[in-house]
């Protein structure tokens, strides 16, 4: 139902308008005061307001009405000004667009002209400025009778109770926006589930009914501002993140974002598709996304020294009680029988076999060292999840979460992404069967080769094309030593160990995954004691100069010296041309304001401030130099000292 929000001091006024609104079929919500309509604009889910201009009927100057029009808050919603009190001047205030370019009114209604032509210029604004598709059929790919109630009954927030109608109501609404050119809209599966929104699949139908798929991210307001925060943050890792989605919209307490996803309708959830596809198809569905996603966000011009953190279970002690759930749920069923004595562990399967393995102590010296060995690697654009990615089956990927996370090294987010391979994609009970998967990963000569899938049983093949694909991405981009990913690894793996479910009995599935992530925690334990001496730690990068623009000082090897303003802006325009010829004419012309017909007298200037700024720099760098003179030319700048 349309809805309008009618504010008036005239209590009897407005009950007077209200039959004829309802005839004509709208809802209203109506205010008698400017705070109730203030509340109401900036609470509820409205379509259009009606304000009356003055509030007060003793105050003949009184236009508060047409200042909250005015507000460039309620810019959203379609405003007509209804008042007593007409004139010029407040139809030309109430029909002009104000200085931030907000038209405070769609409509003018003089009150003498009666309730009935109020009730068409309502309608005439809902025509022309109300861009929702009330006639629009929706319907439920699951023959859901509400979807939209099913949809929102799954958004962080949801009322209960009485309140629930509308938010749901609400929520369709959002959806006839954002489609508004479609003919009918199916409903489909709820593709994903976030902290603060939801992942719908959406079909949209034109004229002729071809159906086109959409993805679409729904939540709360907030949302809109994660979303252009990641978006923001992104754009120079991900160029491919900022690309413009089809139709974003916003109430009161949604926020929309609908972006084309060709194929959805016949895509699969990666893992489910992942376990019935051949390894060379697995393989390429991995690297068709890692070319869509990781790979663009990848910055290998921006690196940082990268250590792993001590994972939280570095005790031996810490491990084994972590695992006693585990141990007790691979015995229940059937995966294996346990045997302790000491730090030695031995696992024995079904059908004789046995495999026995050194519980680690990550806090040992060899391992210290191993896992506090530094490498400087590229960053990513991390908190990437493929549970929550899509593919046709063509292997190409159909919808993945928005952006999310933080600049990660490299290395952190693919031993991340391996270990949900290993917990999602290996279709084997068999531990005896993963002991084998993980030594011939591990025996690999160089992360980049692509192991034969018939090295490995049938459960693991998928999982084995996915994990050298990333691994080969890390060999191809990374340049740093193998051991800089293996102890990202090992650091990953009892990461994954420590957020095994404590309050309950772990599932088969549960108890075989931690005894895996167990089994590589040890193998890569192992390798690492057996292993030469890790070598040393990556000298730090060579310090940078600076310019610290909030203070105006420059900035070199931890120390600071305040500029002046001049100074300062030479500097900084030397940051932005740094290692390129910088001629006198251009720092006395562009730098120094120096009008172009005294280019050729500012030759004094230019000297005095150069010996300034090296002088002040001579404070924090000593007898290196950042500026280079070319006789005759002009100056090169490097922020790192050239000898």
């Amino acid at each position: 139902m349309k809805r309008v929000l009618l504010a008036d001091d005239d209590k009897g006024y407005l009950e007077s308008c209200l039959e004829y609104f309802a005839d004509a079929g709208y809802e209203v919500i109506s205010a008698t005061s400017l705070e109730e309509t203030r509340w109401h604009l900036e609470n509820t889910w409205v379509h259009l307001a009606v304000l009356d201009i003055r509030w007060g009927k003793d105050n003949t100057t009184d236009q508060s009405g047409l200042t909250l029009a005015m507000n460039p808050a309620y810019a959203h919603i379609p405003k007509v000004i209804n008042t007593g009190f007409s004139d010029v001047e407040k139809v030309r205030l109430a029909m002009s667009e104000t200085d931030e370019g907000v038209k405070p009114a769609v409509e003018y209604v003089d009150k003498l002209d009666g309730a009935d032509v109020l009730v068409e210029r309502v309608k005439r604004a809902f025509l022309r400025h109300v861009r929702v598709n009330f006639d629009l059929p929706v319907h439920s790919l699951h023959d859901l009778p509400a979807p939209f109630h099913a949809a929102a009954a799954q958004i962080p927030g949801a009322p209960l109770g009485a309140g629930f109608d509308l938010w749901a109501g609400e929520l369709e609404d959002l959806f006839r926006r954002v489609f508004y050119p479609a003919a009918q809209l199916l409903v489909g599966r709820v593709l994903w589930r976030g902290q603060t929104a939801l992942g719908l699949e959406i079909l949209a139908a034109d004229e002729q009914q071809r159906l086109s798929p959409y993805w679409v991210l729904v939540g709360g307001p907030d949302t809109a501002e994660a979303w252009r925060s990641a978006q923001q943050a992104a754009s120079s890792w991900l160029p491919a993140a900022a690309a413009a989605p089809v139709q974003a919209q916003r109430s009161v307490h949604f926020y929309a974002l609908a972006q084309p996803a060709p194929g959805l309708d016949l895509a699969l959830p990666f893992f489910t598709w992942l376990k019935q596809a051949q390894p060379t198809a697995a393989r390429a569905g991995l690297q068709n996304w890692l070319n869509a996603s990781l790979l663009p966000s990848l910055n290998l011009r921006r690196r940082q020294l990268f250590t792993p953190a001590l994972p939280p279970l570095s005790t031996r002690a810490d491990l084994l009680a972590a695992l006693q759930p585990a141990f007790t749920a691979a015995e229940q069923r059937g995966l294996a029988q346990v045997t302790l004595r000491g730090e030695q562990l031995t696992l024995h399967f079904p059908g004789g076999s046995s495999a026995s393995l050194s519980i680690p102590e990550l806090t040992e010296p060899a391992l210290s060292a191993f896992l506090q060995t530094a490498s400087e690697q590229p960053l990513v654009w991390g908190g990437q999840d493929l549970s929550r990615l899509y593919v046709t089956e063509g292997a190409q990927p159909a919808a993945a979460d928005p952006l999310q996370g933080q600049p990660l090294p490299l290395a952190v987010e693919l031993a991340r992404l391996e270990m949900q391979v290993r917990r999602e994609a290996v279709d084997d009970s068999n531990l005896l069967n993963r002991w084998d998967f993980e030594r011939q990963l591990l025996a690999a000569p160089h992360l980049g080769e692509f192991l034969s899938h018939t090295q490995v049983e049938p459960g693991c093949r998928s999982a084995l094309a996915v994990l050298t694909a990333l691994r080969h991405l890390w060999n191809q981009h990374a340049g740093a030593p193998q051991a800089a990913y293996e102890s990202a690894l090992l650091a990953a793996a009892a990461q994954a160990l420590a957020h095994l479910p404590a309050q309950r009995p772990l599932t088969a599935a549960e108890a075989a995954f931690a005894l895996h992530a167990l089994l590589l925690l040890a193998l890569l334990a192992e390798k690492a004691r057996q292993s030469p001496a890790s070598p040393p730690a990556q000298p730090a990068a060579p310090a940078v100069l600076s310019l610290d623009e909030t203070t105006s000082e420059a900035v070199y090897a931890g120390k600071r010296v305040h500029l002046s303003n001049k100074e300062s802006l030479l500097l900084r325009y030397f940051l932005q041309h740094e290692g390129q010829l910088c001629t006198r004419a251009q720092i006395a012309q562009q730098l120094l304001d120096a009008a172009p017909s005294q280019v050729q007298k500012a030759d004094g200037l230019v000297n005095t401030n150069m010996d300034r700024l090296r002088s002040s720099l001579k404070q924090i760098a000593g007898p290196v130099q950042f500026i280079e003179t070319i006789p005759t030319k002009g100056y090169i700048f490097r922020s790192q000292p050239v000898s």
